[in-house]
This record gives structure tokens, sequence and C-alpha cells, in this order.
């Protein structure tokens, strides 16, 4: 159901942790260690450039108030 896009699923199995992890085209990938699976992240942040640096006019609505409301 992905499609295009990338996914984790953490599902429920039976053994000692209890958890299972399944990535699909995502840079967090699931790596056993000593019989615990953990998730291994890359060092470097990964930067999205479609999201806008700053805060969204709902934030700043929030924050700040209205301005130039009528009395």
């Amino acid at each position: 159901m992905a499609g295009a896009g990338r996914a984790l699923m953490v599902f429920q199995v039976r053994g000692e942790q209890r958890l299972s992890f399944v990535a699909h085209d995502h840079h967090w990938i699931p790596v056993d260690v000593d019989g615990v699976t953990l998730m291994r992240r890359p060092a470097d942040p990964m930067v999205n450039p479609a999201v806008s640096a700053g805060w969204s006019k709902a934030a700043k609505r929030r924050r700040f108030g209205r301005r130039g409301r009528p009395a």
C-alpha cells in the first residue's frame, strides 16, 4: 500500500522480544544485535527540501494571535 513511498511496519510475533520490523524503501533498517532487533538510522539527518524552514501561518497565529482584530 505504500506504493512509491516508504514505510516501517512493526508487528507482534512470538518470541522473547515479541516484535518484528519490516522496512520498505526506508533509510532506517532493522538490525539483529545479540537476538534483539534494533532500528539503525543514518548518522546524517535527512533534509527534506519540500518542507520549508520557519513557522507555519497557523503556528504564528497560535503564538502571536491575530493582529488587527475589530474591538
